[in-house]
């Protein structure tokens, strides 16, 4: 149980650290082991890591590749590792050391932006894609893994929780009054939703 949280902002604006470290801050109890932040221009990648498994130990919060074209920051715990492992050729013992956002980072260089089709497990995950300045971001199938995420014209910024992007105050947070009115409309007293 970790927490991740990034700004990505749009037309030439920089990113601030201090932005990251608020939203990191909002999430410190989901992660009091480690702390990463990387600002790059228009980038801003923070992580807060918690450890909770063997593979976790290893975890690097802010993960690159080894020429430095990717970053990962992720929230994850797979459960096809040896399958994945086996499908990007790692070999033993070594692969007992591999964590699972090496996994992820790894599958994201060989299949693009079909990787998360590839995993299995719970996970939300963002890769900065530095040669191509692509942001890809996904989250496992079922949401167990939160992504809580904002996007304009201005910037796209997430976090594992809500507070964390509404505490960053880089973009402005308004009600979707539609979708209030929608939820109001067709939900129940005992907090079932359905049609009336």
């Amino acid at each position: 149980m970790s927490a991740i949280s990034d700004i990505y902002r749009r037309g030439g604006l920089v990113v601030s650290q201090d932005k990251i470290i608020i939203m990191l801050d909002q999430a410190i109890p989901r992660g009091p082991d480690n702390e990463s932040i990387y600002i790059n221009n228009n980038i801003g990648l923070g992580h807060i890591l918690f450890i909770t498994t063997y593979h976790s130990v290893y975890e690097s919060n802010l993960l690159n590749n080894k020429h430095h074209d990717y970053l990962i920051t992720s929230d994850t715990h797979l459960y096809n590792r040896e399958e994945l492992l086996g499908n990007l050729n790692f070999t033993k013992p070594a692969a007992s050391d591999i964590t699972d956002s090496e996994i992820i980072l790894y599958s994201y260089i060989k299949y693009g932006d079909k990787c998360a089709e590839e995993l299995s497990g719970i996970f939300s995950f963002v890769i900065w894609d530095k040669k191509n300045e692509i942001l890809y971001f996904a989250r496992d199938q079922l949401g167990i893994k939160p992504f809580y995420s904002y996007s304009d014209s201005k910037c796209f910024i997430f976090g594992s929780q809500i507070n964390q992007t509404i505490a960053s105050k880089v973009c402005t947070l308004a009600p979707n009054e539609a979708m209030v009115c929608e939820y109001l409309n067709n939900s129940f007293a005992d907090g079932t939703s359905g049609r009336r």
